[in-house]
Formats: C-alpha cells, structure tokens, sequence
C-alpha cells in the first residue's frame, strides 16, 4: 500500500512549480508559498492555538 505518511516537503513538482512562477510573472500576478493549516470546525482557533501553529511554521489557517 506503500508508506502511510508519505513526505511532502515537496508535494509539487519543482519544475512544474518554476512554470506556473513564470506564468504568473508574465502576468504580473503575485504568488505567495507557505504552509497552509486546516484544521477542522466548526468554530474558529483559539489566540493559543494560533501562536501554537505560527511556532509550528503556519502560514494561513482555515476549514
């Protein structure tokens, strides 16, 4: 079945990843990277567990 938490410290190909920059660049579009949390509700974090996760490395936090 192979592993049961694959790494995914590069989940997106790099030169697929390059393309899309390009694209975007050439369009003048701006692209942001970072680690997105989603967490489940149906209420919103709490101020601790915000902090927790920017210490973690968060970048943004939904649903």
């Amino acid at each position: 079945f192979g592993p049961r938490f694959p790494p995914v410290g590069h989940a997106y190909d790099r030169q697929y990843s390059s393309q899309m920059k390009q694209i975007a660049s050439k369009h003048n579009l701006e692209l942001r990277e970072g680690v997105y949390c989603g967490l489940g509700g149906p209420c919103y974090e709490t101020i601790a567990e915000i902090n927790m996760l920017r210490s973690l490395g968060g970048d943004a936090v939904g649903k």
